[in-house]
C-alpha cells in the first residue's frame, strides 16, 4: 500500500511515523520502521510525506507538467534538494492520499471532489481537529472517505488504514455480509426508535434472519424500553468500543440483550462520560463486525447529524427517514433530503416513511410528495391503543396485536428488507412467536 501525506506540519509526521511505528507485529510479521513494514491486511507499506499544497501536488500528476518537489520520505529525514516525483518512483497515483486538514489551500474541497472523480479508488483521509458538522459535510460532499480527529488516536488509524485497503486492494469479501439499515426521524418524536425495534422483532420472529438491533441515539437512546427484559445489558455501544480489539461475534452477543435466539440489542451508553469511547471509526469498525455476524443490522440514530451518526449512515444499505404528514414535520424532511443528497447518497437508499398516518385529519400525500421530490415508502396507520400497549408492556407491537394495521405495515416492511414473498409461515416463525 503507497500512503502520501500532505503537510507541512513536524509535529503531526513525527506523531504519524511514531504510529505506524508502534503498529503490533504479528503472525509473522515484521516491525519496527515504515519502509516495508508489513501491515496487519499482509501489504507492504510505503509512506512518502510531501511538503506542498494539493494543487500543486496534483500537478505533479500532469503529464504535460512534472514541477520538480520537496519530498521527504521514510529513508530521508529531510531532502535537501529539489526531487522529481517521476524520478523518485512516485508518478504511480497513491492507495491512499491523506490531507493535513490545517494545511489546505482555498477551494481545496473542490479540488478533491474533481479528483475523487477522476480516481475513484484512491481512498482520502482528512486529519482534523475541526469536529464540526459543517466541515465533515463539506470532506464528505468531496469524496473524502475518512476524517481521523487530531491528536492522532492509533487505534483509529489503523482501522481506517485497514479499510482503505479493502476497499481498494479488491480483497475477498468475507463468507458472511449481512446487511445495514439506518432509522431517523425527520423531526423529533416521529417514531424512529419504535419502528426500528418493530421491524427488528419482525426479520428475527417472521423470518428467521439473525438480527442485532444497535442504539446510536447516544444521549437519548431508548430502544431497551421497546422490549421488557428480566437482566440489563451485560454491556453497551461504548463498552464494546472500549475492547475494539476483541470485537467479535462472540462480545457483541454477550453484550447485548437477549430479546429472541436470534434478535440481539445492544443499547446506548447509560452515562454521558461513556461517550467519549464512541467515535466514527470505532462506530463503523463495529457495523463492519457486526456484519460477519448478523444478517440483519439495524440501528437508530439522532436526528442532529454528528459525525458518529454520519459514520453509520454512510455505511447503511438503505436509510429509514420516518415522519408525520404535519407541516413542521414536512419542512424538516425537505432540510434532511436536502443534507443526504449532499452526501452523495442516491435517492435509492432513502426510505421516507410516513408514521401515524390518519386519513381523516392529516393532509393528503400526494401533494406532500410532490413538494419533496420522493414518492413515500411506507404509510403506517395511527393505531395508539395498540401502538402505546406495545410500549408500556415493553412487548413488540407485531408480537402482541399481530392483526394491527401497523404490525401488518411494519411485517411487510421486514418483508420487502428480506425479498422474501411472504406467505405460509414455518415451524421456526411459530417457535419465535411463542418466545
Amino acid at each position: 500500500m503507497r500512503l502520501t501525506i500532505l503537510t507541512r506540519d513536524k509535529v503531526l509526521t513525527n506523531a504519524l511515523r511514531t504510529a505506524l511505528d508502534a503498529f503490533p507485529a504479528g503472525d509473522g510479521h515484521t516491525s519496527g520502521g515504515l519502509r516495508g513494514t508489513q501491515m496487519p491486511f499482509d501489504m507492504p507499506f510505503e509512506m512518502q510525506f510531501v511538503e506542498i499544497n494539493l494543487g500543486a501536488w496534483l500537478a505533479a500528476y500532469d503529464l504535460a507538467a512534472r514541477p520538480a518537489l520537496r519530498v521527504v520520505t521514510t529513508e530521508d529525514s529531510v531532502n535537501d534538494g529539489s526531487e522529481d516525483l517521476t524520478t523518485a518512483g512516485a508518478a504511480q497515483w497513491p492507495d491512499v492520499l491523506m490531507l493535513d486538514a490545517a494545511a489546505l489551500e482555498a477551494g481545496a474541497f473542490d479540488i478533491l471532489e474533481g479528483l475523487t472523480r477522476r480516481q475513484s479508488r484512491l481512498s482520502i483521509m482528512l486529519l482534523s481537529d475541526d469536529g464540526s458538522a459543517q466541515q465533515l459535510l463539506a470532506a464528505m460532499r468531496a469524496g473524502v472517505r475518512e476524517v481521523l480527529a487530531l491528536p492522532l488516536n492509533t487505534t483509529e488509524l489503523r482501522a481506517a488504514l485497514a479499510r482503505a485497503h479493502a476497499r481498494g486492494a479488491g480483497q475477498a469479501a468475507p463468507s458472511h455480509h449481512g446487511k445495514v439499515y439506518g432509522f431517523t426521524a425527520c423531526k423529533g418524536g416521529s417514531g424512529a426508535t419504535f419502528i426500528a425495534a418493530n421491524v427488528a422483532y419482525a426479520l428475527a420472529a417472521d423470518h428467521g434472519k439473525r438480527v442485532l438491533l444497535i442504539d446510536l441515539d447516544l444521549q437519548y437512546g431508548d430502544a431497551s424500553f421497546y422490549f421488557m427484559s428480566p437482566e440489563p445489558a451485560a454491556g453497551s455501544v461504548a463498552s464494546v468500543l472500549r475492547n475494539a480489539a476483541n470485537l467479535d461475534g462472540s462480545l457483541l452477543a454477550s453484550s447485548s440483550l437477549r430479546i429472541l435466539p436470534n434478535l440481539h440489542l445492544l443499547p446506548a451508553p447509560e452515562e454521558p462520560e461513556e461517550l467519549s469511547a464512541v467515535t466514527p471509526a470505532l462506530v463503523a469498525r463495529l457495523l463492519e463486525a457486526a456484519t460477519a455476524h448478523y444478517d440483519c443490522v439495524l440501528f437508530d440514530v439522532s436526528r442532529s447529524f454528528d459525525a458518529v451518526a454520519l459514520a453509520a449512515l454512510d455505511r447503511a444499505d438503505a436509510i429509514f427517514a420516518i415522519m408525520q404528514s404535519m407541516v413542521p414535520d414536512m419542512r424538516d424532511a425537505r432540510t434532511m433530503l436536502r443534507a443526504f443528497r449532499q452526501l452523495g447518497y442516491p435517492d435509492s437508499k432513502l426510505r421516507f416513511v410516513v408514521n401515524r398516518s390518519d386519513k381523516k385529519e392529516d393532509a393528503p400525500l400526494r401533494p406532500i410528495e410532490r413538494g419533496l421530490g420522493v414518492d413515500f415508502y411506507r404509510t403506517i396507520p395511527n393505531d395508539y391503543f395498540n401502538a402505546s400497549a406495545a410500549v408500556n408492556q415493553g412487548v413488540s407491537i407485531v408480537k402482541l396485536a399481530p392483526a394491527s394495521p401497523v404490525s401488518r405495515v411494519l411485517s411487510e416492511i421486514a418483508t420487502d428488507l428480506t425479498g422474501s414473498a411472504g406467505g405460509q409461515k414455518t415451524w421456526l416463525h411459530k417457535l419465535l412467536r411463542r418466545a
